[in-house]
């Protein structure tokens, strides 16, 4: 090959190689563009006359490498990328795109061979003419393989934006009048019921984690699950199996036009839940009273005022106390019952209820006392838990 700034000097043999080509530039194109269509069946959406203009720009490509000797630069691949661009945006995958690739230099190679060896061109340049076109092959495939995954992963991030931005709305009551054609789009068939869910990240579930660990439980059913808030979120068709290490809240059932009064359910449902330091599917009707304890703040302040405070003055003792109560009442006042969850002989066990009943001047043997003495212990976990929801 000859140095580029001296192209007068190029071998004449070479130079009559190079304006054959030039002169059958249109038939190969057209040639090349009913190849790709033939062959490669993801192109088959892809307009003839622009696979025809992508062979012409290849054929110039060629020809300056044999002229040159040398591979394209990075100024001659900006128009390239650009188609590569929109063929991704066709649904053309990298795989098949390179091949489009190659069979279109394949096709020029075959020329270039064919009429370098009719009309005498020496062995050593038509071997370095060769060598010369791999090159280009290698240096296009590399850049255009670049620039399709780079789409891809823009195109990836603007479904997700998307999706994430109509999952918003859902949850909010924010949709527009093409609803109904965007659940479609996102598999939320028009006319079923859905539950909303909401999870929150923790130090071992990490947000990305968490959404793929929600996400795997719905698969089986129509669901959009998301981000909303830092938090995962998502509508789904049935109620998610969530594994006990996971905590989940849903929302009740609803139609789609509902999906924010569920969703304020499940977020309240969370809030709470977590704070009582409950995992798994968490449910307005598991949490049951527990809702109210958190929300009723008047009440909850009067029952630890009265059941709570008295026994603080004893750091653990007073620890123990409540943990006793606790247990007695979980056992359904059962003394025998309650003192082998807690590991301690019955007798010890009356010792702290008469101890708690006399600190606190309540008698547990009442039912009153007893479902206040609860209240007041559930709104006391869920005060120290609630302090950071998020943490």
């Amino acid at each position: 090959m000859q140095d580029p700034d001296n192209t007068a000097l190029l071998n004449p043999v070479l130079e009559r190689v190079l304006h054959t080509m030039s002169d059958h530039a249109a038939a190969i194109a057209a040639e090349t563009a009913d190849a790709v269509h033939r062959r490669i069946a993801d192109y088959r959406l892809v307009p003839h006359e622009s696979l025809v203009q992508s062979a012409l720009r290849n054929h110039a490509r060629v020809a300056r490498a044999l002229r040159e000797g040398r591979g394209p630069g990075e100024d001659d691949m900006i128009e390239e990328a650009w188609i590569v661009r929109e063929r991704v945006r066709s649904g053309v995958p990298i795989e098949n795109a390179l091949h489009a690739y190659r069979l279109s230099i394949s096709i020029l190679r075959t020329y270039f061979t064919r009429w370098a060896v009719e009309f005498g061109l020496d062995s050593g340049e038509t071997l370095r003419g060769v060598n010369a076109l791999w090159e280009v092959t290698d240096v296009v495939t590399l850049r255009l393989a670049a620039v399709h995954r780079d789409e891809e992963l823009n195109l990836a991030r603007h479904d997700e934006r998307q999706r994430f931005n109509f999952l918003h709305a859902l949850l909010t009551g924010a949709t527009g009048p093409n609803h109904h054609a965007l659940c479609a789009t996102y598999g939320l068939p028009v006319g079923i019921s859905y539950v909303t869910l909401r999870a929150r990240a923790t130090a071992e579930q990490g947000l990305r984690t968490m959404t793929e660990l929600v996400a795997r439980t719905t698969r089986r059913a129509p669901s959009l699950i998301g981000i909303f808030e830092g938090d995962v979120a998502g509508v789904v068709a049935t109620p998610p199996v969530i594994p006990e290490r996971l905590a989940v809240a849903v929302g009740p059932a609803v139609d789609l036009a509902d999906l924010p009064i569920s969703f304020r359910c499940a977020s309240q449902v969370l809030d709470v839940g977590l704070a009582f330091g409950m995992s798994g599917l968490l449910t307005a009707e598991r949490l049951s009273l527990r809702l109210a304890v958190a929300s009723a703040d008047d009440v909850g302040a009067l029952l630890v005022e009265r059941y709570i405070a008295p026994t603080e003055s004893e750091t653990d003792g007073g620890k123990q106390l409540r943990e006793s109560v606790r247990a007695y009442l979980a056992a359904n006042r059962n003394v025998r019952d309650a003192a082998t969850r807690l590991c301690v002989h019955p007798n010890t066990l009356r010792y702290r209820l008469r101890k708690f009943e006399t600190m606190t001047g309540r008698d547990l043997s009442l039912d009153a006392v007893a479902f206040e003495a609860w209240w007041a212990l559930q709104r006391w976990s869920w005060e120290a838990g609630s302090k950071d929801p998020r943490g």
